[in-house]
């Protein structure tokens, strides 16, 4: 288990992730209209509790798949309220784009983790970012992830946008 460190104040929780998020570095997670993980959390609480559904969210979707992800289970699996769930993630398919955008992050941040201390010639830099993916692709968890994706973007229009 990895420690999820959110905001300035630096919470720690639990985290079924490969790696280590801390939102606060470089807004992470939050895109060009202000959301955070495509949720509306502008408070350290409010984006502690987006991470915690999300990490939920990743958990079920890893168990259950697309088909099994409802924000009821996903509830259930973070501790809180089906209702605070959706209050931040009013349909499947915006958790679902929350559960990649937050991926998305996970892989940015570590990336930037293994880039800081390498020296600048290309070959180093080359075979970091090769080694990251094939360590990547021996992660079931992520393969997972990656098929559900793939699969439910050939016949859900909602996802596909996503």
């Amino acid at each position: 288990m990895a420690k999820v460190t959110i905001g300035k104040a630096g919470t720690a929780g639990k985290s079924n992730s490969l790696f280590a998020i801390n939102v606060d570095e470089a807004n992470s997670g939050e895109s060009s209209d202000g959301l955070f993980f495509r949720a509306d959390a502008s408070t350290v609480k409010g984006r502690e509790c987006v991470v915690k559904i999300l990490e939920a969210a990743r958990t079920v979707l890893i168990k259950h798949g697309y088909g099994g992800l409802t924000l009821r289970l996903v509830a259930e699996q973070a501790d809180i309220s089906h209702s605070n769930v959706q209050y931040y993630y009013q349909t499947k398919a915006k958790l679902f784009g929350g559960i990649l955008s937050y991926g998305g992050a996970l892989y940015r941040q570590e990336l930037t983790r293994r880039f800081k201390n390498l020296p600048t010639d290309p070959e180093s830099r080359l075979r970091t970012y090769i080694r990251f993916y094939i360590e990547d692709d021996r992660n079931i968890e992520s393969n997972i992830i990656f098929y559900e994706l793939r699969a439910m973007s050939q016949r859900d229009d909602d996802v596909l946008e996503v």
